[in-house]
């Protein structure tokens, strides 16, 4: 039968430990993010709807406001279990970068050079949001070019846009990104609801990640910012 290292035992735990709390945190994420996300995006578009009618109206705010503040409660245990395994969900920026580079035109990607030696907490899913993000502004003719850079956080993402008029959606994106009042602009792409709600669903998916979003505004283009957060 093979020894084991008494020494070894407490590294064999703590490995054990913080595989099942990347295990908790990915099951916490998959099982509440994305309903609870779902279930904004829904509330939403009862909202638009119900303008005329004040106790539906109330009732729809009502199940988003919860839904944001059950997902602020679930940001706060996966940035806790974070917090107790400094290097969990570790990845390689180059594969995330292949990925993007298999979906755009090399003309449309800027990548700094800094930011292709780093490290990203959740990369995996900063991969399938972006993924998500670029088909989405493609599929709605909105995408202009996305470019990479270091930031405070760690690497941020920058998707330019056509420029986009959201004055007629009001709170579809404000759960997720800090967005401005802006006139309708000529030229501007007005999002129907559904494409606002798919917006707000993947914004969503990157908020309970640990990413920050804007979203901010140009006379010829929006630019959609996600800084998202990295290792070293």
């Amino acid at each position: 039968m093979t020894q084991v290292n008494p020494q070894a035992v407490p590294d064999l735990i703590r490995a054990e430990r913080h595989a099942a709390l990347r295990r908790l945190a990915a099951s916490l994420s998959h099982a509440l993010g994305t309903p609870l996300n779902v279930i904004s995006g829904r509330a939403e578009l009862i909202e638009l709807d119900a303008e005329e009618l004040p106790d539906i109206l109330d009732s729809a705010q009502t199940i988003r406001r919860q839904a944001l503040r059950i997902s602020d409660m679930l940001k706060q245990v996966l940035a806790q279990l974070d917090e107790l395994d400094e290097q969990s969900e570790t990845y390689d920026f180059g594969a995330l970068l292949t990925s993007i580079r298999s979906e755009l035109p090399s003309a449309q990607l800027k990548v700094a050079p800094a930011v292709e030696a780093r490290g990203l907490r959740r990369g995996e899913r900063a991969q399938a949001f972006l993924l998500q993000l670029i088909r989405w502004a493609q599929d709605v003719g909105a995408l202009e070019e996305l470019e990479m850079a270091s930031s405070k956080l760690g690497i941020e993402f920058r998707l330019r846009l056509r420029p986009l008029d959201v004055s007629d959606i009001r709170t579809a994106l404000e759960p997720w990104i800090h967005r401005e009042q802006t006139e309708t602009r000529q030229g501007a792409l007005t999002l129907r609801p559904a494409e606002a709600v798919q917006l707000a669903v993947a914004l969503g998916h990157a908020r309970d990640a640990g990413a920050e979003l804007e979203l901010r505004h140009a006379l010829d283009h929006s630019l959609l910012v996600a800084a998202w957060p990295a290792l070293g």
